[in-house]
This record gives C-alpha cells, structure tokens and sequence, in this order.
C-alpha cells in the first residue's frame, strides 16, 4: 500500500471510529421516528406477525429489503429489542465509511487524489454525512449506488458495448449490473431515477456508436438484459405486496404525497411547485459560501454552478483542466441528470416543503466530487501561475485540509448535529420518554394514536396506531380530509399521543370524544399524552 493510501486508509479509520463511537454513546442522535417503522415492521415479520408495525394493520408502507435485512437479527435474537437496533447502526457506520472509500477510489483514479482526499475528509467528518447512518436503508443505497458507478464506469459499459466482448461475458455483465440495479430499487425506490438515467446511457452510446454496427443485435441484448434482470428482480415484491395488502404503489408514498398536498399544497399546484423548489436550492447560502458549510445536498446545486464556472474561467486563464478530469465529467453524464431528476421527482412529486434531507443523500456524493474537481483546478492553477514559488499551492492545498478538519463537525446546528448534539436535547428524546411512560402507566390493552408512531409503537409495547398513514393505509382518506378525530372514535383509540404543535389536527368534540391532558414531555419538541373517552 503506497504512503497516499495509507493516508486515506487512515482518514476512512478515523471515520469509522467517530461513527462507532456515536453508536455506543448515544445513538438516540442518529435514529429517527421512521427507523422504527421500518425496524418495528422487522420484528413482527420474525415474530410471525406480519406485515404491520402496530400488529393490527398490514402495510406495505416500507423499503422492502433493508427491512428483510433486519427480519434475520430479531429472529436470530429474540428479545433483543435494544440490541438489534445497535446491531443496525454498527453494520450501516461500517457500510457507510466503505462508501467513502469507494468515493475517494473513483475521484483518486479519475480527477486526483488531492481532491480525492479532501472529499474522503468531509465524507468521513461532515455531521450531515454522518447522520445518515440513520437506522434506514440511507448508508445501503449510497453504498450500493457507488459500487455500481464504479463498476460501470471502470469496465462494464465498455463490455456491454464493445462489439469485441463474447456473448458470454456480455451475458454475466448485463445479468450482474441488472441484479445491482434491482436491489439498488427495492433498496430504496426513488433509485428508479437512478436506474433510469443509467439505462438511457447505454441506450444513448448504442444509438450514437453501434446502430449501424452489424453486431448491434448483440449489444442492443445486453442492453436489453440489463432492464430485464432490474424488472424481473421486482417481481417478487410484487407479488408479495399484493399478496399481502392488495397494494403495489407503496402506502408510505401515498399518505406524504396526498397529506402534503391536502394541507400545505396551495389552489395553484404550479406555484406550489415553484416554491417548494426554492428551498433545496437554498439560494441564501451563497453569500455564505464556503467549501465545508456546504456538506448539506440542497447547498450543492448552487455551489456546484459557481465552482464549475470558476473551474472554467481558470482553465480559460491557466489551460491546467487536465483532459481526463473533463473526460470524467463527459463520461459522468448520468450522474449529474440523476441528481438534476431525484430533484425534480421529489419536487413535483410531493408538495413544498414535505421532503427530508435523507431523500437526497446520494446528492452528497456528486457535490465532493466537484468539490474535488474545483480543489484540483484550483491547486493546478496556483502551480501555473506561481511558477517561480512551487510550494505554494500545497501550502495552499493543507491549510484548506485543515480548515475542512477543523470547521467540519461545526457545519450543521447543534440541536441537529450527531457530532456536538447532547441525546437529552435531540428532537426525539420526549418521544422515547413518551414510550417508556405508555409502557408503565396504561393498560396493557391500551390503544394509542399517534402521527409520528415509531419510537411509540417500538418501546411502548402497546398498540400504536398510525395516524399519517404511512403504515397504515386506512388512516390516510382521515388524514387527508381532516377528520383524525372520527379515525379516533371508530378505532376505539384510548390514548392521544403526539408533538403538541399538531393537537389541531384532531376536532375531538366534532367525533363525539372527551379529551383530557394526562401528561406532558417537554424537550426540542413537546409530546402531549391525552385520554380519550366517548361523549355519546
């Protein structure tokens, strides 16, 4: 291993032990209320259960294999309903720290290695790339996105195209790249953007190259292949998701789509549109800009427009944009649509400001890999015009590493940063509070409702039912049209549970129901308990 690996070997280690250490400290920080959907969904599957979070519902309101990732650990361990939840954010901190190193493998060999090394350095210290060791399936969609870019761009697209590869070998090709493609969808199925820019690459290459070719059937079957194996790998879930709820289109994405637009969508959707649009944008950052503020996705498309325009006007200036860097991007194409189209989907497919960061973590990777091109140019130029003084573009070049190391872990709020964040103040502690006080003053027969239901429903040990829908599709016609409360009263829901800023979403008096405060958890965000009882 040459000294610039070990460098980087070193960087990815100090990664993984800040991601470790957070996982055995307080990895109430890095867990969010949908983590135990999924988690919960797991536990009840291996518990012969079902296909439901609060044991009374079917759903299929989950990223399905992620979840059957999880369903072997609970029934492996039973009982072990602390452990297992650990256990999934050890294996994400270890799945996210390779995906760096991948990262910086495929910057080190196509742009270079000091930009290389910076990016490895905000992937492996970015609070925002950490936080995405979340309990989901987030670390196994950017992990698997970025092995399948590698392989593609290293070999595979050449073999698929080229009219000199056997039949044979095109064959496992295609039928390897389509199987990754598949578990990149039931991963997380926004990758269709994903695998829909790929496939029209190498589509877009057999037109351009190869139509009059006279091996072209050949390759047009490769190609082909390729979409096959990804809908074929699909089947499965279908059929299971039918089997079990009479549903293909997941719940989850019915109940934000349709809630979304119900309460926050305005009477003219294109605006609507317009304006949800122009926070990921996040135009304000620019008076601020400042290569390690911007670790948040939704910064980059700003930034990345401002760095290439200065990549251009030094390359103008200098001419040291090296040739293979402007190849990569050429050759990249998909990639930068894809992030263009996970954008455009989530904007037009939900309303204004209805999405979360972890939609768009892959977009992190694009964001360092022009970091690393702009780090490169920039370094190459000092060189050029600095002709008589060397040292100074690497001088250059570590005090920005060391910027990078120290401003880091300072990038993101305190009260939503995994790195400097107390657990007694994260957004969630009152839910867990919440949990632990249902599981010791109520019933064991107790029925609760609740919007935000999965720490509830986890650590309850309680029925909690779902109130948004996402895994509860009965819910999501009450939610939409405002009657959560009449949901209440025909579930027979005993308890009331939730952040105490959306206690207007239920008329109690409207369904007939008596609601008294029981209990109330003040922290980041208040969780009120409320008894309900029958009027009628």
């Amino acid at each position: 291993m040459t000294l610039r690996r070990k460098l980087a070997f070193g960087v990815s280690i100090v990664g993984l032990v800040v991601r470790i250490g957070i996982v055995l400290v307080k990895p109430e920080v890095l867990w969010l209320d949908d983590s135990f959907y999924s988690l919960g969904i797991a536990r009840n599957i291996a518990l012969g259960k079902g296909w439901t979070h609060d044991g009374i519902h079917v759903t299929n309101g989950f990223q399905p294999l992620y979840v059957f990732i999880m369903v072997p650990f609970y029934a492996g361990l039973p009982g072990s309903d602390h452990l297992v939840p650990a256990l999934s954010l050890v294996m994400e901190a270890i799945l996210n720290v390779a995906t760096g190193w991948l990262l910086f493998r495929l910057i080190d060999s196509r742009i270079g290695f000091r930009g290389a090394l910076l990016s490895l350095m905000a992937w492996s210290l970015s609070p925002y790339i950490i936080s995405g060791v979340n309990g989901l399936e987030t670390p196994i969609q950017a992990f698997l996105l970025i092995l399948i870019v590698t392989l593609y761009l290293e070999s595979w697209r050449f073999a698929l195209i080229d009219p000199d590869t056997s039949t044979q070998r095109r064959s496992w090709i295609a039928f390897g790249l389509g199987l990754l493609l598949g578990l990149l969808v039931l991963v997380r199925v926004d990758s269709l953007v994903f695998v829909a820019m790929l496939l029209a690459d190498l589509i877009l290459r057999f037109v351009l190259y190869l139509r009059h070719d006279r091996t072209r059937v050949r390759v047009l079957w490769g190609v082909a292949l390729v979409g096959i194996v990804v809908f074929v790998a699909q089947l499965p879930w279908f059929a299971a998701s039918w089997g079990h709820t009479g549903r293909l289109a997941f719940d989850s994405g019915a109940a934000t789509r349709l809630y979304s637009r119900a309460h926050f969508a305005g009477d003219n959707i294109f605006i609507t549109h317009l304006f949800g649009l122009i926070p990921y944008l996040q135009l304000r950052t620019v008076t601020s800009f400042l290569p390690w503020s911007a670790m948040m996705p939704f910064r980059y498309f700003v930034i990345s427009v401002l760095a290439l325009v200065g990549v251009y006007l030094l390359a103008y200036r200098t001419g040291k944009i090296q040739f293979e860097v402007l190849a990569f991007i050429k050759d990249s194409a998909f990639l930068w649509f894809y992030g263009v189209g996970l954008l455009g989907a989530y904007v037009f497919y939900q309303f204004t400001m209805w999405n979360w960061p972890r939609y768009f973590y892959p977009l992190g990777m694009l964001g360092l890999i022009l970091l690393s091109v702009w780090v490169e140019a920039i370094y190459s130029s000092l060189q050029n015009v600095f002709l008589a003084n060397r040292p100074l573009g690497s001088i250059v070049y570590a005090l920005l590493c060391i910027g990078f190391v120290v401003t880091l872990p300072f990038s993101l709020p305190a009260d939503i940063n995994p790195l400097l964040a107390h657990p007694a103040d994260w957004f969630t502690k009152t839910q867990y509070n919440a949990a632990a006080w249902l599981k010791g003053n109520t019933p064991v027969d107790a029925r609760i409702g609740a919007f935000q239901s999965g720490i509830l429903g986890y650590y309850s040990d309680r029925q909690v039912v779902n109130l948004d829908g996402v895994v509860n599709y009965a819910a999501i016609p009450y939610n939409v049209s405002g009657d959560t409360a009449i949901y209440l009263a025909n579930e027979d829901v005993d308890y009331f549970v939730e952040w105490s800023i959306f206690f207007h979403r239920a008329k109690f008096s409207e369904a007939g129901l008596s609601a008294t405060v029981v209990k109330t958890f003040e922290g980041t965000n208040d969780i009120t308990v409320v008894a309900l009882s029958s009027q009628r």
